[in-house]
């Protein structure tokens, strides 16, 4: 069983690179969201917070809260992507 902060970073390196693959420029935020960078967990290049959640429960509307508030903050537009236990790697 992996622990879920070993399974949030590997889900933020996948969409990382599958962001990347699809012609955004992205990378994972090691810090995700420390400092006064951006406050998502995906680094990127097109003006958006993005937040990345891997979990066995989904908790869509605090999530959302979560990221919706921090590109408020930015200026920028929100985004959250989900990836549910069980789910495949697609």
């Amino acid at each position: 069983m992996i622990g879920s902060k070993k399974k949030g970073n590997l889900w933020e390196n996948r969409l990382s690179a599958w962001l990347s693959e699809n012609g955004i420029k992205a990378w994972r935020d090691s810090a995700s969201g420390g400092g006064n960078r951006e406050k998502g967990d995906i680094g990127n290049n097109i003006n958006m917070t993005i937040e990345s959640k891997a979990a066995k429960n989904i908790k869509l509307m605090d999530w959302w809260h979560q990221v919706e508030s921090s590109a408020s903050k930015h200026h920028n537009s929100p985004v959250l992507f989900i990836h549910q236990d069980r789910m495949g790697e697609n």
